[in-house]
């Protein structure tokens, strides 16, 4: 069992798909970042590594990626990932952006229970649209350059 699963996590085995797969391999790892990013923007930090070999396991896709892709919600960049979501699923939610005394910390000790679930709507919704935009780009980014880096004269195989 153990053997199986070192296998399946091998980052010697992805990247020999990658070189020698064809573009079904070069898609799917793609695909693989591109749904890493997708759970990255989602709000639930704990669960995001678990729920990324979930996915790779679920779509037949290599864990690597997706793991990879996860790691942007890591700092620096998870408060900017949190913001924006928050901002988007405010507006999509208000039709308005919050301002940005909401924000501040003196204002949280007479923050309400509504306010909380209203923040927490924001981030979810948010987060999900939020991480579909990301991972259409982090999908074309990805393909593109593996397209540049095996066809364009770069890194042929053997």
């Amino acid at each position: 069992m153990i053997r199986r699963v070192l296998d399946w996590m091998s980052p010697f085995r992805v990247w020999r798909e990658v070189r020698v797969g064809g573009q079904s391999a070069r898609r799917d790892f793609a695909a693989g970042l591109g749904i890493g990013v997708f759970i990255a923007c989602i709000p639930v930090y704990g669960l995001q590594t678990v729920l990324s070999l979930f996915a790779a396991r679920r779509l037949k896709l290599h864990p690597l990626p997706v793991i990879a892709g996860s790691q942007l919600s890591a700092p620096p960049i998870a408060p900017a990932l949190m913001v924006g979501s928050v901002a988007l699923g405010r507006a999509i939610l208000t039709g308005k952006l919050p301002h940005l005394a909401d924000w501040h910390v003196g204002h949280w000790p007479a923050v309400s229970m509504a306010a909380v679930n209203s923040f927490v709507a924001s981030w979810l919704i948010g987060g999900a649209i939020l991480g579909v935009v990301l991972a259409f780009i982090t999908y074309l980014t990805a393909w593109g350059a593996m397209h540049l880096m095996f066809r364009g004269g770069g890194l042929q195989p053997e």
